[in-house]
């Protein structure tokens, strides 16, 4: 459960202070290692909240301490609330950010549709699986100087039509890793 207090002390050569809780009761021991990094010590009077644990001795602890957002002071000028000037932000506004995301994914879309169109022309077209079943079947040409010879690897082909003769007339080759049809995928065929 989160609590809410004002820092009452803080001992910055020694790290510690104590929280006296909003909601009233004993002060509550502060580490400086129950605060978030990289921010500066906390102020004296400063609005903490936290959660309580105990520690080793059964003392109450603050820790995972946050500093909630204070709001913005108000100024009365003539019965009118009028917000303090707030800080000029610094950097391109909502709109520059905006433009130059939408021209970061059209860029984007055109690279990829150039990739796709790049990948269209280096990949063959593969047909359905109709039409590969009927190619599978179709004999390979026949080669009269061609016989089995015991090589089994695309290595020892000299053309791909050896390689097309081999897979489809000798036993024991090991051309075709995945068993399409087609020997020496990594090869020239």
């Amino acid at each position: 459960m989160r609590f809410t207090g004002k820092l009452k002390v803080w001992h910055e050569d020694r790290g510690f202070g104590f929280i006296e809780p909003l909601e009233g009761g004993q002060d509550i021991f502060l580490h400086a290692k129950a605060l978030p990094r990289g921010e500066p010590p906390p102020r004296v009077g400063e609005l903490l909240s936290f959660e309580i644990e105990l520690n080793p001795e059964g003392k109450k602890r603050a820790t995972q301490v946050t500093r909630p957002r204070q709001a913005r002071p108000v100024e009365r000028l003539t019965g009118q609330q009028v917000r303090s000037p707030s800080p000029r932000r610094e950097g391109p506004g909502l709109r520059i950010r905006f433009i130059s995301l939408v021209l970061l994914a059209g860029l984007g879309f055109v690279a990829y549709g150039e990739y796709q169109r790049r990948q269209a022309a280096v990949e063959p077209a593969v047909g359905s699986p109709a039409e590969i079943s009927e190619l599978m079947q179709m004999p390979a040409p026949a080669v009269p100087s061609l016989r089995c010879d015991g090589r089994q690897h695309c290595s020892q082909m000299s053309s791909c039509a050896e390689a097309r003769f081999f897979l489809a007339n000798c036993p024991g080759v090991k051309m075709d890793g995945d068993n399409d049809g087609m020997p020496c995928e990594q090869g020239p065929c």
